[in-house]
């Protein structure tokens, strides 16, 4: 390079006096500072989730890392409900590829509470990011996808759901499948559909079906639209968007196979076998609570730090208030009208609005027609409950109609009518709920009975004020952007205020001042942890299920898997059906001898009974043959039935047992683990080998090498028939739906592996770029 040449170059390089420094290019940056004023006093430690973080993501991290320091992969948990699958259970998350990250921090620490808050709420960003980027695929301006990336994070739905983790990491991951699966319909490029379906697959791993379906139903639409939109290209293009469709679908739930095949095989066995439509109805959203879209709190509140003190009648329940509030923020809703006015040059905007429809139709459940239609005959939706859910894909859809709004008012894309024409509608519009709002404040509208209560009602009427204010800023805000220079000015202050009221809201929700640790460690205190130390098998159950006291629980529901002390009770949506029907139906003396208590609470006071447990393992010849469970509870409940003598099984025998001799064995244990169990067993006569051990399809046996029937015993445990003599018998968990699901999904990784390093490419005549719905920024 000449002296002249580098000169020159010098010379570009530097900027011209007064030229002004791109401060847009820097605002994504602004995400990360949201996203610490939000959720910072979970990373530096000053606060921690609750309900399922602590009650299941905590235990269930915890007995992951004590499996691993005993060189065992956590198949079977024995601490909970007395034993019961542990890595089938979706919400395990064992194949969830960023947990690993976590398990390998996890050992260089013994205060977890910090890690895993901190995990969880990481993904929140890692949503907005995704978000961002979606939006700017789409053609939004910087400040555009901004706010959406805001609105989104923070809103009503996700900042309720940050302590349902598994939520969390499902949704994380929408954002980018959606990208690169419209980046392969745009462009026809394989490996961004192979992207997809690797990004799809990750969110499968996480633990929360409900979501993936939702997620497979709205790509579905994306598809159908894309399609329709380019109905007059060539037949191959058109067959080829289904195609990609497909191949994400087939990738994901392919991915899948090595957790959904196992977790499949354990709702099989669980009480979640099949729901009605009425149990599945719970949470539906009455029409009054749509109120809550402008003012949340209307209601009432519930968070970690006050659940005792909340005052909340939106629903009986107190959960539902987390499950149907929908808040996206007053500015938001505003934002959204703005879109409808591009209906007719945006085909997206119709997408939205028709899935925006739909959601807040079926999040009122059986208040209309459509919940029972979708429940009983659209696939998937038949499995799950609780359609006030559909209220988050509600708000989401709003949030885009929101961005394409603002989007429109930055670029003053429109026709200088249709600026006025959309101020007076939300004027309009804002002005009549302003009025609801003044009136109710006046003293009208008060009907409810719970408004004689002073709490309820100042709780309400502060609702309403800030309701009226958020309306003012918000028209304010609009107004401004909409009349004056500097739009992009205005346009962050939008987004500033946005966040503020999604900030008022929801950020005293997630945190409370108890961390893991603590609430373990108040869960059992001194004496009695001496006290479970004791060696040999026994059970503690510290759940009354039965009788007087009924539904008194002294211990934490999971601190079995925290502490490694086998409990009767646990917290799990898929307890396995033989298991509690044992619990709910069968005599309380009987239940409990079978399954070796020597710990019990006593009713009404924080103490245990301490009983005689009977052994673990014993031999017997009286074997019964009941097929029906009814029959066989009834049988257990009857005074014929006696404990440590009785084995009823569901099926004839496969020999025929020495009633003389067979009592008489003796049963040595060689080795016991979470996953396996290793007896020697000397009979006197053909008899059945009792194992206080709970029945599940995936445990086999084996006796002397060579593989036996293993029976369900006394509804809910392990039988193996044994004959005359000396034997080796060993129960393992040996699960041919987890073999399968691997295989699966470790073909599918290579496969897919391969294709992305060798970049296939598609046949010339699919390589030309397709029209899109949304022209990319160029």
């Amino acid at each position: 390079m000449t002296d002249k040449t580098k000169s020159q170059v010098d010379s570009a390089q530097k900027k011209a006096p007064g030229e002004k420094i791109e401060f847009a290019k820097y605002l994504p940056l602004s995400l990360a500072v949201f996203f610490l004023i939000f959720y910072g006093k979970f990373l530096s430690g000053s606060a921690s989730l609750w309900e399922d973080v602590v009650e299941q993501a905590y235990p269930n991290l915890m007995f992951t890392l004590h499996s691993i320091k005993d060189g065992l992969f956590p198949y079977w948990t024995p601490y909970v409900f007395s034993g019961m699958p542990f890595f089938a259970d979706v919400q395990a998350n064992m194949f969830y590829p960023p947990y690993w990250i976590l398990l390998i921090l996890s050992t260089f620490t013994s205060s977890h509470t910090l890690l895993l808050s901190s995990f969880i709420v990481i993904h929140v960003l890692w949503l907005g990011v995704g978000v961002y980027l979606l939006s700017r695929h789409f053609g939004f301006e910087r400040i555009s996808a901004l706010f959406t990336a805001v609105a989104l994070m923070f809103t009503g739905y996700i900042s309720l759901h940050i302590i349902h983790f598994i939520y969390i990491y499902a949704i994380s991951w929408f954002p980018v499948t959606f990208l690169f699966l419209d980046k392969a319909f745009k462009t026809g490029s394989f490996r961004s559909c192979l992207l997809s379906g690797l990004f799809f697959g990750i969110s499968t791993f996480e633990g929360y079906p409900q979501s993936n379906l939702h997620f497979a139903y709205v790509l579905a639409a994306w598809t159908v639209l894309v399609t329709v939109r380019n109905w007059k290209s060539p037949l191959t293009m058109k067959l080829l968007y289904g195609g990609y469709y497909a191949l994400v679908m087939c990738i994901g739930l392919g991915l899948a196979a090595i957790q959904y095949l196992p977790s499949v095989e354990m709702m099989r066995e669980s009480v979640r076998q099949a729901l009605d439509f009425q149990a599945a109805s719970i949470g539906s959203i009455p029409f009054r609570n749509l109120l809550t879209l402008i003012t949340p709190k209307f209601f009432g509140f519930v968070s970690g730090g006050s659940m005792r003190e909340a005052v909340y009648w939106g629903f009986p329940q107190s959960f539902l208030f987390w499950e149907t509030n929908a808040f996206v923020g007053i500015t938001t809703l505003l934002l959204a009208v703005r879109a409808v006015f591009d209906t007719r040059r945006n085909p997206a905007v119709i997408f939205l609005l028709v899935i925006a429809s739909l959601a807040l139709l079926l999040s009122l459940g059986q208040n209309t027609p459509l919940w029972y239609l979708v429940f009983n005959y659209v696939p998937g939706f038949g499995g799950f409950r609780l359609p006030g859910r559909f209220i988050s894909w509600f708000s989401y859809m709003v949030i885009f109609l929101a961005g394409i709004g603002l989007n429109s008012i930055l670029k003053n894309s429109t026709d200088p009518h249709t600026g006025s024409n959309y101020f007076k509608t939300i004027a309009a519009i804002s002005g009549a709920i302003a009025l609801g709002l003044i009136l109710f404040l006046s003293g009208a509208f008060r009907n409810s009975e719970y408004f004689q209560y002073e709490k309820v009602l100042k709780n309400s009427t502060e609702a309403a004020g800030f309701a009226i204010f958020s309306i003012a800023v918000s028209l304010l805000l609009i107004w401004l952007a909409l009349f004056r220079k500097n739009r992009a000015a205005y346009g962050f202050a939008i987004v500033v205020f946005t966040f503020i009221e999604l900030y008022t809201f929801g950020n005293s929700f997630g945190g409370t001042r108890v961390s893991f640790e603590q609430f373990y460690r108040t869960g059992i205190n001194a004496p009695l942890k001496e006290k479970l130390k004791d060696q040999g098998p026994f059970r503690v159950q510290s759940r009354l299920y039965q009788g007087q006291g009924k539904g008194e629980m002294l211990l934490p529901r999971n601190l079995g898997n925290v502490h490694q002390i086998p409990l009767t009770e646990g917290y799990n949506q898929f307890l396995l059906k033989r298991y509690s029907d044992l619990l709910n139906y069968v005599n309380d003396t009987v239940s409990q001898n079978l399954l070796m208590v020597k710990y019990k609470k006593v009713p009404g006071q924080p103490a245990f009974y301490e009983l005689k447990p009977p052994p673990r393992f014993y031999c017997s010849p009286y074997v019964r043959v009941i097929e029906n469970t009814d029959s066989v509870r009834a049988f257990l409940n009857s005074p014929s039935f006696i404990p440590e003598r009785d084995i009823v099984i569901e099926e004839k025998p496969a020999i025929a047992t020495d009633t003389v001799n067979g009592s008489a064995c003796q049963i040595k244990t060689i080795h016991d683990d979470a996953n396996k169990i290793e007896l020697q067993v000397s009979v006197q006569g053909n008899t059945f080998l009792f194992a206080s051990e709970i029945y599940y399809p995936g445990w086999k046996v084996f006796v002397d090498g060579k593989k036996s029937r293993l029976y369900a015993a006394n509804l809910a445990f392990r039988a193996v028939p044994l004959e005359k003599g000396d034997h080796r018998v060993t129960m393992q968990y040996d699960s041919g739906s987890f073999k399968a699901g691997m295989a699966t999904t470790l073909s599918l990784l290579l496969v897919i592996f391969i294709l992305l390093w060798n970049k296939i490419p598609l046949p010339p005549r699919l390589l030309k770029p397709w029209i899109g719905l949304v022209k990319e920024n160029k």
